[in-house]
């Protein structure tokens, strides 16, 4: 989730670049400034986080916050009054 300032030419670019980053690390918008990935191990989660420290613009607030597979599956979404169900996790890669 990130709260970044847009005020200037520059700042908007950091933003920009800053989204950039998260896309390349295989996040998708969830809502507008938050991000989401499914991570199946804490190997993988460290390496996205380290990049995405390295990424954070010098102004605006940038917050990570960690969610087990049950809580996310029991996450309540609701769309125009309508309750939806959460988007499965992906598929697992695997190479023969």
């Amino acid at each position: 989730m990130f709260d970044l300032p847009t005020n200037t030419k520059e700042e908007r670019r950091d933003m920009t670049v800053f989204r950039k980053l998260l896309q390349s690390q295989g996040l998708f918008r969830m809502q507008f400034s938050v991000y989401v990935r499914f991570c199946d191990n804490k190997r993988l989660t460290d390496t996205i986080l380290r990049s995405i420290r390295q990424g954070v613009p010098p102004h605006g607030e940038v917050r990570i916050l960690y969610v087990t597979d049950k809580q996310y599956s029991e996450m309540h979404i609701f769309e125009n009054t309508v309750k939806k169900r959460p988007e499965p996790e992906p598929e697992q890669l695997s190479f023969f």
